[in-house]
């Protein structure tokens, strides 16, 4: 799996909760600042941080419930 579809991948996993336009500038903010990578160079090596970072933004928009919820659904998509 090519970088920039991992970055593609998590942006559509999030779209439905997020918006499409926020879900891709989430992923981008964090991937320069949790794994200090463009959305271009991430790798599934970057996903536990990415994950870690997500969860807190996640929680404000969904709740913590559905937030877990939704991290573990990505974590299976993108895996």
């Amino acid at each position: 799996m090519s970088a920039r579809v991992l970055a593609d991948r998590l942006a559509e996993a999030l779209a439905p909760y997020l918006g499409a336009f926020n879900a891709r500038v989430m992923v981008k903010t964090i991937a320069q600042k949790s794994a200090g990578v463009a959305p271009e160079a991430l790798g599934p090596e970057h996903l536990p941080a990415l994950f870690d970072a997500l969860a807190p933004t996640l929680c404000t928009f969904v709740g913590r419930t559905s937030a877990e919820a939704l991290l573990d659904e990505i974590r299976r998509e993108v895996a």
